[in-house]
């Protein structure tokens, strides 16, 4: 046996990890000709503003041309709850609801009528409500 396969045959393979595996997760949003990076474990909500988003976090709100049902299908459904038809919540950020509507840090957002069966069967509520 040579020297090179001697060395594959003893050493075992060390993994390599990257230092981007482990940072929390995050997107990149336009704002004002710059590129600003946000966590998703700081997002509130998201708001249509028509052909606008405003993403407020617990620190900026940023508003940037893109479309609510875009952030919807980027966004993790296990993490982001779409409300209403304006609408996108982090359910992590949800303090309390009623029937009609839930409260995050900040702002009391509707749940649309459309939308109100989704929001129970998601977060758990049928039954209380």
């Amino acid at each position: 046996m040579k020297a090179v396969g001697k060395v594959f045959t003893y050493k075992p393979a060390v993994p390599l990890t990257s230092p981007l595996a482990a940072e929390e997760p995050f997107l990149f949003v336009k704002e004002d000709r710059q590129l600003i990076r946000v966590s998703l474990r700081e997002i509130i909500s998201l708001e249509s503003l028509r052909d606008y988003v405003k993403i407020t976090t617990s620190t900026q709100q940023i508003v940037t041309r893109q479309t609510l049902g875009y952030y919807e299908e980027l966004l993790p459904g296990e993490q982001f709850l779409r409300i209403h038809r304006s609408f996108i919540v982090a359910k992590a950020k949800i303090i309390s609801m009623t029937e009609s509507r839930i409260n995050v840090p900040g702002q009391m957002l509707p749940i649309g009528r459309y939308y109100k069966p989704r929001v129970l069967e998601q977060l758990q509520v049928r039954e209380l409500l």
